[in-house]
């Protein structure tokens, strides 16, 4: 029976990404925190998605993106378990494990003044080269 675990999220980056080491040194991944809406008007709701990543260009994701970024993310769901220290209880540790992440261009409310960098709305896939440089260029010329 096949299976998928695939999941995208679009919300704000509510803390800035940052570098995390395993405690024998031998893992290396960025880590941030993403704030996606889920309520309603009348009952505004907010849900914390835990991002991390693991790809091998992580310092491009430190570099550009920052709190308060709108970003599209995509990857998987990875669920461990830990120990907490207080009580000994073990305790989930959800996180969206990202392969592929995007800008979501400014809405103009306030957001108008920020300097995006040149491509930044289609990052994707390889976590920040720009479309031309993966030759992308050529998709204005599809005749659909």
């Amino acid at each position: 029976m096949p299976h998928l675990n695939s999941c995208s999220f679009m919300g704000h980056v509510g803390q800035a990404p940052t570098v995390k080491h395993s405690n024998d040194g031998t893992k290396t991944w960025v880590e941030w925190s993403l704030a996606v809406s889920t309520g309603t008007i009348a009952q505004p709701k907010t849900m914390w998605v835990k991002c991390r990543n693991f790809t091998k260009n992580q310092s491009k994701v430190v570099e550009r993106i920052q709190k308060g970024d709108a970003v599209f993310v995509q990857g998987k769901i990875d669920v461990n378990a830990y120990t907490r220290k207080q009580d000994g209880a073990a305790t989930p540790d959800v996180s969206l494990l990202v392969n592929e992440w995007q800008w979501i261009k400014p809405s103009g409310k306030g957001e108008a003044d920020k300097q995006y960098p040149e491509g930044a709305s289609t990052v994707r896939g390889d976590m920040g080269t720009p479309p031309e440089q993966i030759g992308l260029d050529a998709l204005d010329e599809i005749p659909f």
